[in-house]
């Protein structure tokens, strides 16, 4: 890649046709665009059916019925949506198949995932035919790259900006974009580019009122209760399986330029009491 006389390729995205992120983080993304576009070839990339993506994600975490999820998280102390999904797990696998019908009519990618998830893959064979599904999936994206010429794709890192401690994202939702690479085992680095101002709080609620897509309003509901001024916007650079040293040179390249900077106090909730 470095020998070739070609610019690099470069993809990004923030939305699918039924998923999408806060203005900010699109912010955050078309900050990065600007600063590369003078030495890179930008384009729009659309990402690669979400949906089937969320599908494997769910059905090999829960490839054993959630029994090594149940144990792993039994004496943690749970938000209130892990505390569902640790009841639901506990039931026999015919109710949860029988719970697992709901999946056919939720809006929510992530929870049809899930509800069609927890029943297990079953037996060997059915491990085998996920492994290929995977693989088949993973040279799906692939061949759309090696289509548009992609070398690296940015993306946000999730859906919605950090948030103080001090509060709970409970919308499994939010980690959409970050589910994505880790489902194609593409290789991945996040980095904080810019802070959230007080114009992003003001353009996600008026957003809200033109974005009709189902999960907007569950991203937007997180943090529209919280001040989360000047808290990070990371975004995620990801490239193709052993392409460690290209993605890494682009986030420092990236980092040089940006020079972000940590607010003068650490501590958000002082921040936002100075302001």
């Amino acid at each position: 890649v470095y020998n070739n006389k070609r610019k690099l390729k470069i993809g990004y995205f923030w939305e699918d046709d039924s998923l999408c992120v806060l203005p900010c983080m699109k912010r955050g993304i078309l900050e990065c665009i600007d600063h590369l576009k003078e030495n890179y070839e930008i384009v729009e990339w659309k990402p690669i059916n979400i949906t089937k993506c969320f599908s494997l994600f769910t059905r090999v975490i829960f490839a054993d019925g959630g029994k090594s999820f149940y144990t792993t998280v039994k004496n943690d102390d749970l938000i209130e949506n892990l505390k569902r999904l640790y009841r639901l797990l506990q039931l026999p696998r015919c109710m949860k198949k029988c719970i697992s019908i709901y999946s056919y009519i939720s809006k929510d990618i992530i929870l049809k995932a899930m509800m069609s998830g927890v029943t297990g893959v079953g037996s060997y064979n059915n491990w085998i035919k996920l492994a290929i599904e995977f693989k088949d999936y993973r040279n799906e994206v692939l061949k759309s790259w090696d289509e548009n010429n992609i070398d690296l794709v940015i993306a946000p890192g999730m859906a919605i900006p950090s948030v103080q401690s001090k509060y709970l994202v409970n919308k499994e939702i939010v980690a959409w974009p970050n589910i994505y690479p880790n489902v194609l085992d593409f290789v991945a680095g996040c980095m904080p580019v810019s802070n959230v101002l007080q114009s992003d709080f003001e353009d996600m609620i008026k957003e809200e009122k033109i974005n009709k897509k189902w999960c907007y309003k569950q991203i937007a509901d997180i943090t529209k209760n919280q001040n989360f001024i000047n808290m990070p916007i990371n975004i995620q650079i990801y490239g193709r399986p052993n392409s460690e040293e290209l993605v890494l040179s682009l986030m420092k390249e990236l980092e040089e330029k940006i020079k972000y900077q940590i607010p003068d106090c650490r501590d958000a909730t002082v921040c936002f009491k100075k302001q």
